[in-house]
């Protein structure tokens, strides 16, 4: 897998399936970085709708485009899709998602979020920090914000704050100025046949770091590079840190997100996280009323149903019904 430079990728960028968590930040990242952006989505939320016409973003279909653009796509838009047939046809250049943000994070310090669970809320977070320290990076966030704030930005910053896909393997084109590595539990096992293969994937990405690898203490001997490895435990009840989340693993997300901010060479705000802007499908609350509250959130793997399970286990002895 080749990186692609900048300077490479035509003015011209059409996304297929633009409404994807990964997809709508980057391409609201592109068209604020100067490109000329369109895209498509057969599923297109009014959420994102709403982003996309706010930014100028056109909604049209990749067969109707005149001018030679670059198609970008989700990882959701398989090779039989219309608009890779037709972009096969005319000979015009398609990459991942993954490709096109590895191009736009070349002139930028990059501050990767990588792991099994926890990036969209870690990366939440640190972006709240810097926007509190007077700070406006780029960012790119898979998911969105609650109070409806765009879940990407592009600035003239020289901080790029992105969650990293191991997905598809697209995460093996990045070379980030700081990587925090969350976890490394075994995930999207048609790519990944055990953990071996699994974890040598961050174990790489640590490796091309250039500054900073922040890695959970369990991570230690995995992460195998000398310089500046920085490791979070559980925190004791001391250590808590006021905050409008709940449960172990946002104390340890907390962590995360100071740590990449601390070596980013930035002071911490004094507000931090009681007022932090929550992630939808994040411990959302739905409904609440003195008898029922109703909680969504996104939760899927074992080890993260497991903690969201415990969370509300500490806050609550009352009798819980889970939809799945």
């Amino acid at each position: 897998m080749k990186n692609l430079e900048l300077s490479e990728l035509p003015n011209r960028v059409h996304f297929v399936g633009i409404s994807g968590a990964g997809m709508l930040p980057l391409a609201l990242c592109m068209k604020q970085a100067g490109f000329d952006v369109s895209g498509e989505d057969e599923t297109l939320s009014t959420i994102a709708h709403g982003f996309l016409d706010t930014d100028g973003i056109a909604v049209s279909s990749f067969e109707l485009l005149e001018e030679e653009a670059l198609l970008v796509r989700s990882s959701a838009i398989g090779d039989s899709h219309p608009a890779m047939t037709e972009a096969s046809h005319r000979n015009w250049k398609t990459i991942r998602r993954g490709e096109c943000l590895a191009a736009l994070a070349q002139n930028k310090k990059l501050i990767a979020i990588s792991g099994s669970h926890g990036k969209t809320t870690t990366c939440g977070m640190l972006i709240d920090l810097f926007e509190q320290s007077g700070e406006r990076p780029s960012y790119v966030l898979g998911g969105l914000f609650s109070d409806g704030k765009a879940p990407g930005a592009w600035s003239d910053s020289e901080w790029l704050i992105a969650e990293l896909d191991e997905s598809d393997g697209t995460i093996d084109l990045f070379s980030p100025e700081i990587t925090l590595i969350l976890n490394a539990d075994l995930d999207h096992h048609s790519r990944y046949p055990d953990e071996e293969a699994y974890q040598a994937v961050f174990k790489a990405l640590a490796a091309r770091t250039n500054k900073s690898v922040i890695a959970a203490v369990s991570l230690e001997a995995l992460v195998g590079r000398e310089i500046d490895i920085v490791t979070y435990p559980n925190f004791s009840d001391s250590e808590r840190i006021e905050t409008n989340q709940f449960g172990a693993f946002n104390q340890k997300n907390i962590g995360f997100a100071l740590a990449a901010f601390e070596a980013a060479g930035l002071e911490r705000p004094k507000q931090s996280f009681i007022r932090f802007n929550q992630i939808r499908r994040r411990q959302n609350i739905l409904y609440f009323s003195s008898q029922v509250v109703v909680l969504e959130d996104y939760a899927h793997h074992p080890k993260e149903i497991q903690a969201i399970a415990q969370a509300l286990a500490e806050v609550s002895s009352a009798r819980k019904i889970v939809v799945f």
